[in-house]
């Protein structure tokens, strides 16, 4: 079930799970004063549904509730909830190492484009964090990181546990260890999960199980002898570290061929663009007036 409605007056994506204290206000004051037809909030989970989308706020005992209008096929009632105080320690874990890192850093900060950030991080590259703990579509999450990234910012969704949701990597996506949020978690305390190195390994019959990376499964090629990326996973990383480096572009996203997203170093020294690469790292996300841009790029031979 996706708690998300758009609240048109503002064009942005609400949700009603876990709305900061603004945005708890707004939406309970709004009891008894929308009508059919006024299309101020919008379910997104019936948002094919034309009218049927619209809600209204309705009170019961004390608790505010989103509902749809009779004759809409969703009947899904959303309770309109305040953020948990776990999840305002992990914005504030987010923001206390980005801050340790030099950055300035604020929340709830608006892109512009219909979507609110938890966290902004303000380096050379723009990083926003969507702390995530409710059920969300995967399509809703794709169309949120493109809006994002369409205001100039790279948004990364954070997950506080090993629970792995449908959509995870398929936007770029960070886990944790599951870890007490009862109380502020020291720093470095965060384990980050999820992401990978790539190394160069040459291609022969001890490394790609003997098989060229180069080939398809209907052509398969014989071992090369030239060197290509192989995926690693990424020990030892803290949520902290990934504050620091991913505003400074040296931790990047990565999508693999067609795979889904991870994350990997990146140092220019050992990438070269080559005209002959076989896309085998794609850089995302890449989102350009509609397309998806390719970038391919190919690892140097290591030197002597």
């Amino acid at each position: 079930m996706s708690t998300f409605v758009l609240f048109t007056h503002e064009n942005r994506l609400l949700d009603l799970a876990k709305l900061n204290e603004r945005d708890y206000t707004l939406i309970s004051s709004m009891h008894g004063q929308i009508s059919r037809g006024d299309r101020v909030l919008l379910c997104q989970q019936a948002s094919g549904d034309g009218e049927g989308a619209e809600m209204f706020v309705k009170r019961r005992n004390d608790r505010y509730f989103a509902a749809h209008f009779p004759g809409s096929r969703c009947a899904e009632v959303h309770a309109i909830e305040r953020e948990s105080d776990e999840h305002r320690r992990q914005k504030d874990y987010w923001q206390r190492a980005a801050e340790d890192a030099g950055y300035r850093v604020s929340q709830e900060y608006r892109t512009g484009a219909g979507t609110v950030l938890d966290v902004a991080i303000e380096g050379p590259r723009l990083t926003g964090v969507e702390v995530q703990h409710s059920a969300l579509p995967t399509r809703q999450a794709k169309a949120r990181t493109t809006r994002s990234f369409r205001a100039g910012w790279l948004p990364v969704w954070f997950l506080d546990s090993d629970h792995t949701p449908p959509w995870f990597h398929k936007v770029p996506t960070l886990g944790c260890n599951e870890m007490p949020w009862s109380s502020m978690p020291p720093r470095r305390s965060a384990t980050a999960l999820g992401a990978s190195k790539f190394v160069a390994e040459v291609c022969n019959l001890h490394n790609f199980d003997g098989v060229c990376p180069a080939g398809t499964p209907r052509r398969p090629k014989r071992p090369c002898g030239s060197y290509h990326p192989k995926r690693q996973p990424w020990f030892g990383l803290t949520v902290d570290d990934v504050a620091e480096l991913l505003p400074a572009e040296k931790i990047v996203p990565l999508r693999v061929g067609r795979g889904d997203y991870t994350w990997s170093i990146l140092r220019r020294e050992r990438y070269i663009r080559s005209l002959r690469a076989r896309a085998v790292i794609t850089v995302l996300p890449a989102h350009k007036a509609g397309k998806t841009r390719v970038d391919e790029y190919v690892l140097r031979e290591p030197g002597p």
